[in-house]
């Protein structure tokens, strides 16, 4: 480009030496100012796509504290109502020869420490599991993410409704029979006949847990394992794009002061050329 136009106007006075210094100057002012420009609207362009896939990363991060926490939570769940369920079968069967080698004059054991006392740990297992199963659904339901999740977390909803039912009744029936309760001034058989059909209520709750566990085994632990292996998968895809994305930011912006240099040197070659032009017709008159 050709500045003496501008110089002449501006600064009349100044030498022609001086004068060609100037527009050299301004010509890598301009070049500069150019290549600025283009590096910044590069940048901006893949920071731009940088950023969406960052938030993404933060997304999926923040869903996989879910995901983790679910499974770790799930787990223990797991072990701890099939451990129990062992230990009572266990409890029960030594209760149960413990009570058979029993007399009238020795008793080793009671109705009340084989089915009254049983049924209100099997309720507070109960309890716990209900707790931890509605903290399942209520998580699964905040990172669903398409038509099939959705499906399967309905699914899983429909069937703790389903099992929370079933206690819901076996506590009402049990709080309805113990208002049924023998006096203070009852005899020891009225009271073991009232002790003994709590052996119906401990099998029902432990019919519960036992779907508990399913539930567990059957939604909550396979959800989230694919979720979790669906987010490792996915920031891998993610965290290589970005990675892609900033080396072609890199390249891209090289590339550009290339292209910038060449054009520079070209347009330097035209002003040497016709600077060289001018001095000869100058130096002919």
């Amino acid at each position: 480009m050709r500045y003496s136009t501008i110089i002449n106007f501006l600064i009349p006075r100044i030498k022609r030496t001086n004068k060609i210094k100037v527009i050299k100057f301004l010509n890598l002012i301009v070049f500069l100012s150019i290549f600025a420009l283009i590096s910044s609207s590069l940048s901006l362009y893949f920071e731009n796509k940088i950023d969406k896939l960052e938030k993404k990363v933060t997304q999926l991060e923040v869903n996989n504290f879910f995901f983790t926490n679910q499974l770790e939570r799930t787990a223990k769940n797991i072990k701890l109502t099939e451990n129990f369920l062992l230990s009572e079968i266990e409890n029960n069967s030594l209760l149960e020869i413990i009570g058979e080698i029993s007399s009238e004059k020795i008793r080793l054991t009671n109705q009340r420490e084989l089915y009254f006392d049983p049924f209100f740990l099997l309720q507070n297992i109960a309890f716990k599991n209900r707790n931890e199963i509605t903290r399942v659904t209520r998580d699964a339901m905040l990172i669903v993410e398409n038509l099939d999740d959705l499906d399967l977390v309905e699914k899983a909803i429909s069937e703790s409704k389903r099992i929370d039912k079933k206690l819901n009744k076996i506590i009402s029936d049990e709080s309805l029979y113990e208002t049924k309760a023998p006096n203070e001034n009852a005899s020891k058989d009225a009271w073991d006949e009232h002790y003994i059909k709590y052996n119906e209520f401990n099998k029902q709750t432990k019919i519960v847990l036992q779907e508990q566990l399913n539930f567990f085994l059957n939604y909550s632990y396979p959800y989230f394992s694919s979720k979790n292996e669906a987010y490792d998968e996915e920031v891998t895809i993610n965290l290589e794009e970005i990675s892609k994305l900033s080396n072609k930011e890199t390249k891209t912006i090289l590339y550009a002061f290339i292209i910038q240099v060449i054009i520079f040197l070209i347009i330097q070659s035209f002003e040497f050329s016709f600077e060289i032009s001018s001095r000869r017709k100058n130096a002919k008159r």
